[in-house]
């Protein structure tokens, strides 16, 4: 009572509707995949060029010159990609792809017409022109030596070509620290300093960099001594840091601590954060954040604020000279990295004894004499930049610039 055939209708638009939808799956899948890739390969070159640009401004800001040609980079660079294979490079064969505003590096060239696509420029950056930075240009590249990546499907569907060729780009700036930076509660002078390094930043027409001992092992306390830990360093390296009487470099007041106050910092803390750079200074000569505060330091690299004013009243450059010794403020124009051995305020007994070995156990100073001793040495904090135009005294910041 049927008639023949009626149960078939329709399969073949059934098949038809499956074949379809099992093509556009797959098409949609290889382009996820070859997405995916791509976008895979874009952390690897950015995880690259972050990587060199922080090497390359680390080393600049300890040694005072870059070496962008430094062989170790282009190992680093590869570390970082999954197969080993990554080109210092820019896509549009503009050179150099290591470049920046700094002592041995070139300026950075213009894009020519970049091809947003493939080519990822470096963010722009709100820090002044004048500020030191370095910019690193990572490229694809296989195993094969090319730079094509080869992304056969999903290239044909979105017409890519034969394959992609991808660009990263890092920018990486440093300079001296800013406010907010924790630092030791005791100032020294910016004549103390120079006398202990040799530095005159403000030299022309070249400045004098001084002399800093290389800084401990990373991770090691005391940080010098047995191997493969870095020596301790020569007993002419170790510097004392007067707190309470005038060196014989600085021959007069302007500069130097206030009679009475002894350098000691009031309301900071024995490591916390100056928050502008007026502190006043605190009259007295003894620990000032206590002993065993203070000896848990020993054997580490301290930030010590370095002062340019000295004057009684807040804010007042123009009273530098006029320092009276109560209650005085200090202008922290800096801070320099300093490897404490021991420390000497009254009452501190043995609690502040070297831990230097030429002289281990021995109190740094005696008598009325109060001080820290160590050597100046080269380091980075956690803070801004300071864009002012002061020195870094041998410490830098170093941040992401973008």
């Amino acid at each position: 009572m049927t008639r023949p055939g009626l149960r078939d209708q329709g399969a073949i638009a059934l098949i038809v509707a499956i074949l379809f939808g099992t093509f556009v799956l797959l098409g949609c899948a290889a382009l996820t995949i070859d997405v995916g890739n791509i976008n895979l390969d874009r952390r690897q070159l950015q995880n690259g060029a972050d990587s060199v640009a922080l090497a390359v401004a680390k080393d600049c800001a300890n040694t005072g010159t870059c070496a962008p040609n430094d062989p170790s980079l282009l190992t680093l660079v590869n570390s970082n990609a999954a197969d080993g294979a990554t080109e210092i490079r820019r896509v549009d064969g503009l050179t150099p792809a290591i470049c920046g505003n700094a002592p041995g590096l070139l300026p950075c060239p213009a894009a020519a017409a970049p091809n947003t696509g493939n080519l990822q420029e470096c963010p722009s950056s709100s820090l002044p022109a004048s500020t030191n930075y370095v910019r690193v240009y990572t490229e694809t590249k296989n195993a094969g030596g090319t730079h094509l990546l080869p992304y056969s499907f999903g290239a044909a569907i979105t017409g890519a070509g034969s394959g992609a060729n991808q660009q990263a780009c890092a920018s990486v700036a440093w300079g001296p620290a800013g406010s907010g930076a924790s630092a030791f509660p005791v100032t020294f002078s910016y004549c103390d300093w120079q006398a202990a390094t040799g530095a005159d930043p403000l030299a022309t027409p070249e400045p004098v960099l001084g002399t800093y001992v290389a800084p401990p092992a990373a991770g090691q306390n005391p940080g010098y001594g047995a191997a493969p830990n870095t020596p301790w360093p020569t007993a002419a390296s170790q510097v004392s840091l007067y707190t309470a009487k005038n060196p014989g470099s600085c021959p007069t007041w302007n500069g130097h601590v206030a009679p009475g106050n002894f350098g000691a910092l009031a309301n900071i803390g024995c490591n916390a954060a100056i928050v502008n750079g007026w502190v006043e200074g605190t009259t007295g000569n003894s620990s000032p954040c206590g002993d065993s505060a203070l000896s848990a330091l020993r054997g580490t690299v301290i930030y010590i604020p370095i002062f340019d004013c000295d004057s009684p009243t807040w804010n007042s450059f123009a009273n530098c000279n006029g320092a009276h010794g109560a209650h005085d403020w200090y202008h922290i124009s800096g801070y320099a990295a300093f490897y404490l051995t021991g420390f000497y305020f009254s009452g501190s007994g043995n609690a502040g004894n070297s831990i230097f070995p030429p002289d281990g156990g021995a109190k740094p100073c005696h008598g009325s004499d109060r001080c820290v001793s160590g050597w100046f040495t080269t380091g980075t904090m956690q803070t801004t930049i300071d864009t002012s135009g002061a020195p870094g005294f041998g410490t830098s910041v170093i941040q992401v610039a973008g």
